[in-house]
Parts: C-alpha cells; sequence; structure tokens
C-alpha cells in the first residue's frame, strides 16, 4: 500500500491582502491523508492538527507565508469582481422576493374584489 502525500496550500485573504494558514483537518479526526508543505526543500509532512500547528509556528513556514507569491491586480479585480457578482446575485432575489410577495398581494386583492362584485350583483 502506498501512501499518497497531497500538498497544502494556504489560503489567501481578499480583505487583508495576504496569505493565511488553516486548519486543513477536521478537529479530533483520524486517519487523514497526509499531507505536506512546500515551505522547505525537505517535504515536512503531517496528518493532524496538532502537528499542523507546530509546524506553522516555525519560522520558516512564516517566512515563506510572509513572501509567497502575491496574487496579481489582474487576480484582485477578478476576485473583486465575483464579490459584487454574488452581492448583485443576492440583491436580485430579495428584489424578486419582494416582487412576488407583492404580486401575491396584488392577486389576492384583484381576486377579493372580484369576489365581492359577484355577491353583490
Amino acid at each position: 500500500m502506498e501512501i499518497v502525500l497531497t500538498q497544502y496550500n494556504p489560503i489567501f485573504d481578499d480583505d487583508l491582502d495576504i496569505y493565511t494558514d488553516k486548519l486543513p483537518f477536521t478537529p479530533n479526526s483520524r486517519y487523514n491523508t497526509p499531507q505536506w508543505c512546500p515551505c522547505r526543500p525537505n517535504k515536512v509532512s503531517f496528518n493532524t492538527n496538532t502537528l499542523f500547528k507546530k509546524h506553522i509556528a516555525s519560522l520558516t513556514h512564516k517566512e515563506w507565508l510572509k513572501y509567497l507569491d502575491q496574487p496579481s491586480p489582474k487576480d484582485k479585480e477578478i476576485r473583486s469582481l465575483k464579490k459584487e457578482i454574488i452581492k448583485k446575485d443576492i440583491e436580485l432575489v430579495r428584489i424578486m422576493l419582494k416582487f412576488n410577495k407583492l404580486k401575491l398581494y396584488v392577486e389576492t386583492d384583484t381576486y377579493n374584489l372580484l369576489q365581492k362584485q359577484v355577491i353583490y350583483k
């Protein structure tokens, strides 16, 4: 049986414009797929959150994370536009819900008026 290592990649925080470390495993999990960090020439592997926390506390990892390639201006613009699209989609859904609610009120009122007309005839 061969052990497969997957590469750990930090997450870029758009708000702070820095890379941050995120725990790759769920708390108290066992038998995780080992991951390795590319911060050193020799692969540092870990398969628990405890080992991962110990690794990210090292000076080598902190320096590597600090000088990791920052995204290009185009990438930043793409990310900001994607965020804007998501906000607009949410806004569109809210507006559609309001519209449907108003439409329902109008249909209900129209129905009630028609019923009153039939009753009074």
